[in-house]
């Protein structure tokens, strides 16, 4: 581990071992600022750059997405898996207090299945904070799960806009279009979330899928010719 490494660990250690995200995260805004917290991400010491993820998962803004998002790219598949985690993180801080608030509210209507409810907030959100990208990525799936697909895709679109790093909203067009049969869309939107996330959960799997299926209705087509 760096030094400076060494001297985050043992500042973040007490909390990290009473699991006391609340004081780490004091502590951190007050004696370890973003900016040093990032030019830390771009040491070569694998364990280092974990640690500091760790710490930017709790304080990280916006402009930190390129950062984190680089950090997607590491050999060390937990250093990307915790660059993941910090990146969702940041983004659900995106806006303000209580728009934050009210996301994690729409995220938990959602996962009751209230879409409509869930649409409604967030749509009321977007019309006071227009540029806040996790609500719009959301919205789209509460859309999805609708099976409202056009709709999704035109919020994922509009994620992506605001937040090119977004490879949750990139899969998303992704499966949206696989369920409207534009294979070839699906293909293009899920390349895209593997070049921002080479390790991104079942999009591979998702790819071989698609393969299979358009070499189907390839061969399809001949037969009926």
């Amino acid at each position: 581990m760096t030094p400076s490494g060494y001297v985050l660990l043992q500042s973040a250690l007490p909390f990290l071992r009473h699991k006391d995200a609340c004081g780490l995260t004091r502590l951190l805004r007050r004696n370890w600022p973003n900016e040093r917290l990032l030019r830390m991400l771009a040491s070569q010491d694998p364990e280092t750059v974990k640690l500091t993820v760790v710490c930017l998962s709790l304080t990280a803004d916006m402009e930190a997405t390129p950062h984190l998002a680089a950090v997607l790219q590491h050999d060390d598949p937990v250093a990307a898996y915790l660059a993941e985690h910090a990146l969702w993180s940041t983004w659900f801080r995106g806006g303000s207090t209580e728009a934050s608030a009210s996301l994690r509210q729409a995220v938990r209507l959602t996962a009751n299945q209230e879409l409509s409810a869930a649409v409604q907030l967030l749509s009321e959100w977007i019309e006071k904070e227009p540029d806040f990208a996790e609500l719009y990525n959301q919205r789209a799936i509460a859309h999805f799960l609708g099976e409202q697909f056009k709709e999704a895709i035109a919020d994922c679109q509009r994620t992506v806009e605001l937040n090119p790093f977004h490879f949750g909203a990139f899969a998303g067009m992704g499966h949206c279009y696989t369920q409207l049969g534009d294979f070839q869309r699906a293909r293009e939107s899920y390349y895209e979330a593997l070049r921002i996330h080479p390790r991104v959960a079942g999009i591979r799997q998702t790819l071989r899928y698609l393969r299979r299926a358009q070499e189907k209705k390839t061969s399809n087509k001949l037969s009926a010719s």
